[in-house]
C-alpha cells in the first residue's frame, strides 16, 4: 500500500528591521571620579554638591551620612536625623573608620583620641564636593594620624565671586527643626576680597527613651583673597557646639529579642539604687564645643642659583 509524503515547506514573511531613535539623557552627577591636583591617575570617589543635598538632612551634619551612598562605605547611625554624635559605627570596605583620617583642604580634623575623625562639626551646606580614597591615599594630602581606613576629604565651597545668599528651613518628626543660613559678600572693591558666614540651629527629640538631641549649633567663617599671579590667600573658622542625651545601646542578647527590646533607653527618672541610677538619662549626657581653623597661604619657593654658577657670572 503506497503513501504520498508531501513536502512541508515554511514561509516566514521578511520583517522590516526596527531602528530605534537615539535616546540622550541629560543630568548632574551625584558622584564622580576625583583626584588630588598633582595626582595623574583617578584613585578617589567625590559625592557632589548635588549628591549631598539629593541625600536630605541626615547629610545636611553628618559626612559620614553624606557619603553613604558610595559603595564599600557602611554607616549605622541610631539617629535618624544625623545628629547623635559619636555614637555611629562606621566602616570603610570592612575597616573602623576610627582608623581613617578626615580633613579639610588636606589638614586634619582630629589627633590620636581613638573616638576618630568628628564627621559631626561641619554643615555639609559649606562644601562643593565630599572626596573618598578607600585604598591608595594620595602622597600630598594630609592625613594626620594615619589613613588605614581611608580618607576622606572635605572640599569647601569658598566664598563666590558675586553676592549671595542660601538659606533653608526643616521641620520634621520628633520636634525635629533646623535653620540654616548663609550670606557670601561677592567681591568686594579694591582688593576684590571675597567672605562668606554661615550659621544654623537645629533640635529634636530623641525618637526612643528621654531627653533630647540639641540644641546644635554651627557658625563658619571663609575668607578668600586674590593675588596676582599666585593662587588665593584663604582662612577658614567653624565654630560647633552641641548638647544631646545619648542612646543606650543594646547587648547582644537583647538584639536578639528586639521586640522587646526596641524601646529601651535610660531610665527616665531617679530610683535611690545607685546601681539602677547610673542608667538614669541626664548622667549620660554629651556636650561638646569645638573650633577649626585654619589659613592657606601659597609660596612661590625659587632655587637659589650654585656658588659656581655665581661664579661664572662674575667672570663674565
Amino acid at each position: 500500500m503506497g503513501s504520498n509524503f508531501l513536502p512541508m515547506l515554511s514561509v516566514h514573511a521578511q520583517e522590516p528591521e526596527a531602528e530605534l531613535e537615539e535616546l540622550v539623557v541629560t543630568g548632574r552627577r551625584l558622584v564622580t571620579p576625583t583626584k588630588q591636583t598633582n595626582e595623574t591617575v583617578y584613585t578617589g570617589k567625590e559625592v557632589t554638591r548635588k549628591g549631598i543635598e539629593a541625600q536630605g538632612s541626615r547629610a545636611e551634619m553628618s559626612v559620614y551620612e553624606a557619603i553613604n551612598i558610595l559603595p564599600g562605605v557602611n554607616v549605622e547611625n541610631p539617629d535618624p536625623f544625623g545628629l547623635a554624635a559619636e555614637q555611629k559605627s562606621v566602616r570603610f570596605r570592612g575597616v573602623r573608620s576610627s582608623l581613617g583620617a578626615m580633613t579639610v583642604e588636606g589638614v586634619p580634623n582630629w589627633g590620636g583620641n581613638p573616638i576618630g575623625p568628628r564627621d559631626y562639626l561641619y554643615d555639609t551646606e559649606n562644601f562643593q564636593g565630599i572626596a573618598v580614597y578607600k585604598g591608595a591615599t594620595p602622597a600630598d594630602l594630609g592625613t594626620g594620624v594615619g589613613a588605614r581606613g581611608g580618607a576622606v576629604e572635605l572640599r569647601p565651597l569658598w566664598p563666590r565671586e558675586k553676592f549671595g545668599a542660601m538659606l533653608s528651613q526643616g521641620f520634621g518628626s520628633f520636634d525635629y527643626s533646623r535653620s540654616f543660613l548663609r550670606l557670601d559678600s561677592g567681591a568686594l572693591p579694591f582688593l576684590g576680597t571675597q567672605l562668606s558666614l554661615s550659621s544654623s540651629y537645629t533640635e529634636a527629640d530623641k525618637w526612643k527613651g528621654p531627653g533630647d538631641l540639641g540644641p546644635r549649633k554651627n557658625l563658619n567663617f571663609m575668607l578668600s583673597q586674590p593675588i596676582p599671579d599666585q593662587e588665593d590667600i584663604r582662612f577658614w573658622f567653624n565654630f560647633n557646639e552641641q548638647k544631646q542625651d545619648l542612646y543606650k545601646s543594646l547587648s547582644y542578647d537583647q538584639f536578639r529579642q528586639l521586640d522587646a527590646n526596641y524601646s529601651k533607653d535610660f531610665n527616665s527618672r531617679l530610683t535611690g539604687v545607685r546601681a539602677r541610677d547610673i542608667d538614669y538619662y541626664l548622667y549620660n549626657q554629651a556636650d561638646l564645643t569645638n573650633y577649626d581653623l585654619f589659613a592657606v597661604l601659597p609660596l612661590k619657593v625659587q632655587r637659589m642659583p650654585s656658588r659656581s654658577a655665581l661664579a661664572q657670572n662674575d667672570s663674565r
